[in-house]
């Protein structure tokens, strides 16, 4: 990206413009991620790739010649196990100020039955 003068913001930008029900990704450099948020219509990976993000030199550059563009869920380096298999975690909090109703109890029972 450095080599062609495109930074994050044009990236995003040009996704941004092209498309309004994109989903939402990170993208990740060698120090830091960027969170992607835009709201449109292309839904695989194949459809982002010919994407034309910014001109140099009067030549377009996709956005397939400045990464990986595939197919996965938004964060990858996260996963919940137990008992050696693969879970998912569901975080139930008692917000601030909110008073506490009794019932949890019949939630519990029912995440129990989850395959």
């Amino acid at each position: 990206m450095a080599a062609r003068n495109i930074g994050i913001d044009d990236i995003e930008a040009a996704l941004s413009l092209h498309n309004v029900n994109m989903p939402t990704g990170t993208l990740w450099g060698p120090r830091q991620a960027y969170t992607v948020q835009a709201t449109g219509q292309l839904d695989t990976a194949a459809e982002y790739r010919p994407l034309v993000v910014a001109y140099r030199n009067g030549s377009p550059i996709r956005l397939e010649q400045l990464g990986q563009v595939i197919d996965s869920v938004e964060n990858n380096k996260v996963a919940a196990w137990y008992n050696n298999t693969r879970t998912i975690n569901l975080n139930v909090q008692r917000q601030p100020r909110q008073q506490y109703r009794p019932g949890g109890e019949q939630h519990q029972g029912a995440a129990a039955q989850l395959p």
